[in-house]
C-alpha cells in the first residue's frame, strides 16, 4: 500500500511540475516507465565538492565502502567476497545495529571489517585518500556519489555493473556483477592500482567539477524564478 501511495504522489508531482531534474539518464528512463507524461526535464549531474582532491597520504591496503546498510547498497556481497582472504574493508555509514547483525551472519567480518561510526568530512576525505580503492556494490542508484568523490581524490573505484554507474563513472571504474561474490573476490584479490587508473579517475572528476554541477542547477532555478 505504501509503495502504491508513493508512486501516486510521484506521478502527481511530475504532472504538476514546471521543470524536473534528473541526476542521470538512468533515473530519467526509470521514471518514464512510471509516468509517461510530465513537463520539461533536464539531466544534471550533481557537483563533487572541491574539497575532494588528491592528497599526499600513503596508500594503505584496505578497501573502502561508503553508504548505509540498506538492502540496495548490497554490502553483503562484499562480506561474502572477503571470506577466506586477508582482504581488509572499512565501512562508513552503516548503523551499529546493522553492523552487529552482519557480524552474526558473516563472523569473519569481526576481524576483517572496521565499521566506522560518526565519520566527519575531514575523516572521510582522509579515508578516500588512503584506501586502495572505493567499492560500490549497489543494485540500484539514482547517481552514486562515492565513486566520483573517490575519483576526485585520485582513487580508483570498483562498482556494480549497473546502467547508472556505467553512466556516471564514464566507464572508468572496474565493474562486477552485483550479486556475483566470486567476481568481487577476484577483483579485490587481483586489484592493482596503476597510474592509468589514477589519471582516468582525475579526468572524470575534473569533468564533473567543471562543466556540470551546482552552478547549472542554480542557473535553472534562477530562470524558473524569473519567469
Amino acid at each position: 500500500m505504501k509503495r502504491w501511495a508513493g508512486l501516486w504522489r510521484l506521478k502527481h508531482a511530475l504532472s504538476k511540475s514546471d521543470l524536473t531534474w534528473f541526476d542521470s539518464q538512468a533515473s530519467l528512463d526509470e521514471t518514464q516507465g512510471l509516468a509517461s507524461q510530465f513537463y520539461p526535464y533536464q539531466i544534471r549531474f550533481p557537483a563533487i565538492e572541491p574539497s575532494f582532491s588528491p592528497g599526499h597520504l600513503k596508500r594503505e591496503h584496505f578497501f573502502l565502502f561508503v553508504g548505509n546498510g540498506l538492502p540496495h547498497k548490497n554490502v553483503k556481497v562484499l562480506l561474502q567476497a572477503i571470506e577466506n582472504t586477508d582482504i581488509q574493508l572499512q565501512c562508513v555509514g552503516i548503523r551499529q545495529s546493522v553492523a552487529d547483525e552482519l557480524c552474526v551472519i558473516f563472523p569473519w567480518a569481526k576481524q576483517q571489517v572496521a565499521f566506522l561510526q560518526h565519520v566527519d568530512d575531514v575523516a572521510l576525505l582522509k579515508l578516500y585518500r588512503q584506501c586502495a580503492a572505493l567499492l560500490q556494490p549497489s543494485t540500484a542508484e539514482g547517481y552514486g556519489y562515492p565513486p566520483l568523490e573517490a575519483f576526485a581524490c585520485g582513487t580508483p573505484a570498483i562498482v556494480s555493473d549497473i546502467t547508472v554507474l556505467r553512466e556516471t563513472t564514464g566507464g572508468f571504474a572496474t565493474f562486477c556483477a552485483p550479486h556475483d561474490w566470486q567476481a568481487w573476490q577476484s577483483a579485490l584479490r587481483n586489484f592493482q592500482r596503476d597510474k592509468q587508473q589514477v589519471n582516468h579517475a582525475l579526468a572524470w572528476a575534473k569533468q564533473h567539477q567543471g562543466k556540470q554541477g551546482w552552478a547549472a542547477h542554480i542557473q535553472d532555478i534562477e530562470r524558473l524564478v524569473k519567469h
